[in-house]
């Protein structure tokens, strides 16, 4: 070997070296470090075991035993307490639900909100599904779970 070739391998070997090592690292494999997003949680929690754990006839210390101080207090109302609550996962998600409660002389009357007590969505549910047995019954025909349309048979037109 010659004393240029020397000199051309001395630069050519580190460079390929170097070359090949930093063709491992691809720019789109790259991934910067994110912002962490903080979940925001305001009022008070509403689960489904509270809801089916409220009755007409309660009083006012038992629904706060139960759910808690309402966020809010109508005040020209004190018998309507109202109780709201939302989580926000910036970038996930964001639900809210949201209760009210009415009571007369210091007892639960009524309530209603986003979330129904369990024995009532089953009552609901088979109301559903006995009405639309029987509106399959006599029109002869489907109904459409995702529209409610009711969809006739050829022969009940007919």
């Amino acid at each position: 070997m010659t004393l240029g070739t020397m000199r051309t391998m001395k630069y050519l070997l580190p460079t390929l070296c170097l070359g090949i090592a930093l063709s491992g690292c691809s720019i789109s494999k790259l991934e910067l470090p994110k912002v962490h997003k903080v979940p925001i949680q305001q009022g008070n929690v509403i689960t489904q075991e509270m809801v089916d754990r409220i009755k007409p006839g309660m009083t006012k210390s038992q629904v706060v035993y139960v759910m808690g101080e309402p966020v809010l207090q109508d005040p020209f109302n004190a018998d309507k307490w109202t109780y709201i609550y939302s989580i926000e996962v910036p970038g996930y998600f964001n639900q809210k639900s949201k209760m009210v409660l009415f009571f007369d002389e210091d007892m639960l009357v009524r309530f209603s909100g986003d979330m129904l007590p369990t024995d009532q969505k089953e009552a609901l549910t088979e109301e559903t599904e006995s009405n639309s047995e029987a509106v399959d019954e006599t029109v002869g025909g489907t109904i459409d779970g995702t529209t409610g349309e009711i969809a006739a048979n050829d022969k009940a037109e007919a």
